[in-house]
């Protein structure tokens, strides 16, 4: 009866680092593929990532459109719902020690 419930009760965890192995397998071969049908959804942004540039000193973003928004703690720039929480990228941004910046571009209509 349990079998029914839960399925086969013999799988062990070697069967399940198999399965778990083969679906990293299928998805990093088609990676490309995956972020398309993602994005066709509306899942994904069209929008692409900030480049960023760094010297160790300094780092300096770039984007194609919309505005740079980021932050030097390692939170999300971006607040669940969308609206922006970081600061507004202007220019170069000076670092004195290692630091986890994290950006995000936000486009113009939201």
């Amino acid at each position: 009866m349990r079998s029914a419930f839960w399925g086969n009760t013999q799988l062990d965890r070697d069967c399940w680092l198999q399965a778990a192995a083969k679906t990293r397998n299928f998805l990093s071969d088609r990676c490309d593929q995956v972020i398309d049908y993602l994005r066709t959804d509306g899942l994904i942004p069209s929008i692409e990532p900030p480049s960023a540039i760094t010297n160790q000193t300094s780092i300096s973003f770039s984007t194609d459109e919309g505005t740079i928004y980021y932050t030097l703690d390692s939170t999300d720039p971006r607040a669940i719902g969308g609206a922006a929480v970081g600061q507004s990228y202007s220019g170069t941004i000076p670092l004195s020690q290692p630091t986890r910046v994290r950006a995000r571009t936000q486009k113009a209509d939201g």
